[in-house]
């Protein structure tokens, strides 16, 4: 689970909290590993903080979709009344010995509060087999300001699933009822286990296209950063799209130029 609280004044922050089974060691180490590269900070033995950006979002939340996966039941709704106390507790026991009164203190004290008022249930909706029939013709919503994973997966469902979809943008509690939600955090076609979010559209829609595999393996290194693949093209395409969303361009054209690198990238493969 991700839980934000808005510091007035002062960037908010971003609480990760996450337990695994004592099979899952080779998940404890990879998500280990990621927080480490985020610059993640350890709160107790199972609680992580970064700062409250839409990178650092993405990268809790699709941790979490990871996490949830491997206990063996993605739609395993996560329990946070047995967590809290022993998050209270750890940082009671942190408290005791901050003698000089860290900034962080207050902000990791509100950020549980936030926890125990909202018991949020947080649920991994399940994907089963789908008709490809019933995805034509659809308006399909993504969130705003769209990086590597949403483009390119853009250009899959108008490429192969879709070809005459069209896309919206939307904050996850205001998606379209009608539209078909992909990459959201909640609902729709988005992370399955380490899988991104193109992985999860070609499997699901059984797309047969020899380099699609291919582009996925480049999507999946640059949107989850963790060198499964050893694939270096993508982060080109990734960069990119960071540069002309400074740029200030609309989410409507960052998805047109982010469709074309995409296309661009499929040609050149062999």
């Amino acid at each position: 689970m991700t839980v934000t609280k808005q510091i007035e004044g002062n960037p908010p922050w971003l609480l990760l909290v996450f337990s695994l089974a004592r099979k899952g060691a080779s998940l404890r180490v990879a998500v280990w590993r990621k927080l480490q590269r985020y610059g993640a900070l350890p709160l107790g033995n199972s609680g992580y903080l970064l700062p409250h950006t839409s990178e650092n979002r993405e990268r809790f939340e699709w941790l979490a979709t990871a996490v949830r996966t491997e206990r063996g039941e993605a739609s395993t709704s996560a329990n946070l009344s047995s967590r809290i106390p022993r998050l209270r507790q750890r940082f009671q026991d942190i408290v005791s010995i901050d003698f000089f009164r860290n900034p962080l203190r207050e902000q990791v004290e509100r950020a549980l509060n936030v926890m125990q008022n909202s018991q949020t249930k947080l649920v991994l909706p399940e994907i089963g087999s789908v008709s490809q029939a019933e995805y034509r013709n659809r308006v399909w919503v993504t969130r705003p300001r769209p990086g590597v994973d949403r483009v390119t997966s853009a250009w899959l469902i108008r490429k192969f699933i879709d070809p005459k979809a069209k896309f919206a943008f939307a904050p996850e509690d205001k998606k379209p009822a009608k539209a078909v939600p992909f990459d959201m955090y909640e609902g729709g076609f988005g992370h399955r286990g380490e899988d991104c979010t193109f992985e999860t559209l070609l499997k699901v829609f059984h797309i047969r296209d020899k380099k699609i595999p291919v582009m996925a393996e480049i999507v999946h290194d640059a949107d989850l950063f963790d060198e499964k693949f050893g694939r270096k093209e993508g982060f080109g395409i990734d960069e990119v799209m960071k540069g002309w969303a400074q740029q200030g361009l609309s989410n409507h054209e960052l998805l047109k130029r982010g469709i074309q690198l995409a296309e661009g990238l499929y040609k050149s493969l062999r």
